[in-house]
């Protein structure tokens, strides 16, 4: 569990000084994606579908990260498969609650953070805040309670998500680019 929380901060680490200020990039993305604003959150979910790596790799952990996303059920569920394909990974499944969007990540904490489409997402970013927990080990136990996904080009993604622990909130973030 060590390895892969400190390999997942290596990434992190790795990969935040890239991003630019949301304002500027939800800017950036509303001029190179008119196509992409038009969809509605299911759709502009189910446009990741494929495979992500890091946009700029430097060690083998980094090379080896994956994201891939994968439409099931005729389409009614998203899976994002979250880190090295051949070690441990997480999973978040994203699907419809009739008008609503909904996530469940699968952590590899061992609980399950459900999150919820918010008021934060436009047609440049996707938001999803915490609902609830199942399997949480302490009310101060680490657990996800945001991802935001910021389309920068149909082939550059930032992925931020945001951990509690303690009432303390961290920020991670990724940007990729599409492999297939």
């Amino acid at each position: 569990m060590l390895t892969l929380l400190a390999t997942f901060a290596l990434l992190v680490s790795a990969s935040s000084s890239v991003v630019a200020d949301s304002a500027v990039q939800d800017a950036q993305v509303t001029r190179s994606l008119p196509a992409l604003q038009k969809q509605s959150g299911w759709e502009l979910l189910g446009s990741l579908a494929g495979s992500w790596s890091l946009a700029d790799p430097v060690t083998d952990a980094q090379k080896a990260f994956r994201i891939d996303f994968r439409l099931i059920s005729k389409s009614s569920a998203l899976v994002e498969t979250f880190g090295n394909p051949l070690k441990q990974v997480t999973q978040t499944v994203y699907h419809r609650n009739g008008e609503q969007l909904m996530a469940t990540h699968y952590c590899a904490q061992g609980n399950q953070p459900r999150l919820v489409m918010d008021g934060a997402s436009t047609p440049a970013k996707l938001s999803f805040s915490f609902l609830d927990v199942t399997n949480l080990a302490s009310p101060t136990a680490s657990h996800l309670v945001k991802i935001e996904f910021r389309l920068i080009t149909q082939d550059l993604l930032e992925r931020i998500e945001t951990y509690s622990a303690a009432g303390v909130r961290e920020d991670s973030r990724l940007l990729l680019k599409r492999v297939q």
